[in-house]
């Protein structure tokens, strides 16, 4: 029952024939709380799908789309935000952020579940995680802190 409820959603009506057109899906979406330590960097990555292809971008809290600033965030057009780490933090990195990232194409929009962005002092250690056959373009790492 869920499954058929997400496909309708998912799917656009189509006759016989015709090129199946679908809203953005999230394939891949931040973690809820992304903690990084203090000086160094971090990135996070949404990946959605969708036919045509959707644009991702990254919300700051109060709505607006997130742009790069030179020397301490990038904004790549995959759905990956980048924050740059460095010896002396600026004061206004220091402070957490909640995020969201959004998916967009001509049949939807999709909005991420939040994210938090929480610097500070973390010591963790990584773990990848292979992937799923059908997500060959996506590889995930696991953090234990």
């Amino acid at each position: 029952m869920i499954g058929t409820l997400v496909l309708s959603l998912l799917c656009a009506s189509h006759a016989a024939g015709a090129v199946e057109r679908l809203a953005p899906w999230f394939v891949v979406e931040a973690p809820p709380v992304v903690q990084y330590g203090v000086g160094e960097g971090v990135r996070v990555t949404c990946v959605a799908r969708g036919d045509p292809p959707p644009a991702v971008t990254w919300l700051a809290e109060d709505g607006s789309a997130l742009e790069d600033v030179p020397g301490l965030r990038r904004v790549y057009g995959n759905g990956t935000l980048e924050l740059a780490g460095g010896a002396a933090p600026r004061p206004a990195t220091l402070r957490p952020a909640t995020l969201r990232c959004r998916a967009a194409n001509a049949h939807g929009v999709a909005l991420s579940r939040e994210t938090t962005l929480r610097p500070g002092t973390v010591h963790c250690t990584h773990t990848s995680i292979p992937t799923v056959p059908h997500a060959a373009c996506c590889s995930l790492l696991a953090t234990r802190c």
